[in-house]
């Protein structure tokens, strides 16, 4: 079997990537890791190219994991994102340590997203994971406590896949930040991992 890691482009990310890895290959899989560039957010080819990819490697999957994630991309959420990515600092608290910073990204983000072939290439996208993700079970990881996926925009897209006919759990914990639910919460993060994988690949 083969997991797919992905992530943004700074080193602390690097570092919580490279532990996922580990979390895998001890557990006899292989895994390839893909790391889109932050321009990505503000180059939509780049981002196409990339996402196109990544979707043909999903096509096998017989499940799917996903950590920290989805949710339609917004100004104030890349700006967070930018921002974190950019200077390889934790996204909690990023905009009160760097109020200016954030939003002076955000006022040169919002047209751009905003711009008609910009928005459209954002709702394709959007659109691309609801109708052409694998209809594999799903198990979603997520945290009340993350500032730059808001919960509600992943129960969204739960129900969304729901109700193509897609079995769905989840966990959802109550304080660790963005991407941080494996390094806060061990025992029970990977309890869901070796649940999930034994009811999506038991052959494995």
């Amino acid at each position: 079997m083969r997991s797919l890691v992905g992530s943004a482009h700074s080193s602390d990310t690097w570092i919580s990537e490279s532990k996922y890895a580990d979390v895998w290959e001890q557990r006899g899989h292989s895994t390839l890791s893909i790391r889109p560039r932050t321009s990505s957010i503000v180059v939509p080819p780049l981002g196409d190219r990339q996402g196109g990819g990544l979707l043909g490697v999903l096509k096998p999957v017989t499940g799917l994991i996903l950590d920290s994630a989805p949710s339609r991309l917004t100004p104030d959420i890349a700006a967070r994102g930018f921002v974190s990515a950019a200077l390889a600092e934790p996204a909690a608290g990023i905009e009160e340590a760097r109020p200016r910073l954030v939003g002076a990204v955000r006022s040169v983000l919002r047209p751009v997203l905003e711009s008609r072939y910009v928005a459209r290439r954002i709702r394709e996208v959007w659109q691309a994971w609801q109708m052409v993700a694998p209809r594999a079970k799903q198990l979603y990881l997520f945290s009340d406590s993350d500032v730059l996926i808001p919960t509600s925009e992943v129960h969204r897209f739960m129900a969304l896949q729901e109700a193509r006919g897609v079995e769905v759990s989840a966990r959802v914990f109550v304080d660790s930040p963005h991407v941080a639910h494996l390094r806060q919460y061990p025992a029970e993060y990977m309890a869901e991992l070796d649940q999930f994988m034994a009811q999506a690949a038991p052959a494995a």
